[in-house]
């Protein structure tokens, strides 16, 4: 059950916490481009969460998550690349 995201009905929860995928293929003869250098960076952010007892998902609002997250990820992305 702890990985199932129980979600509030109608809520933008609801609607955005699906699971996804994605591959890609690598190869070294005919390709349609190639990769010269790759960095990455992570940062864990725990904007959704499960109080004890309950059974619905809650959140912090989305400008917590894109300026907290995202906006200081990208930035540290830039200045170590």
């Amino acid at each position: 059950m702890a990985d199932i995201p129980v979600c509030a009905p109608r809520s933008s929860l609801e609607r955005n916490s699906g699971d996804g995928a994605a591959s890609l293929l690598i190869g070294d003869t005919d390709v349609a481009a190639i990769i010269q250098d790759s960095y990455s960076v992570a940062r864990e952010i725990v904007d959704i969460w499960r109080p004890e007892g309950e059974k619905t998902l809650l959140s912090w609002e989305d400008r917590f998550c894109i300026e907290n997250g995202f906006v200081e990820g990208l930035k540290e992305a830039f200045l170590e690349y």
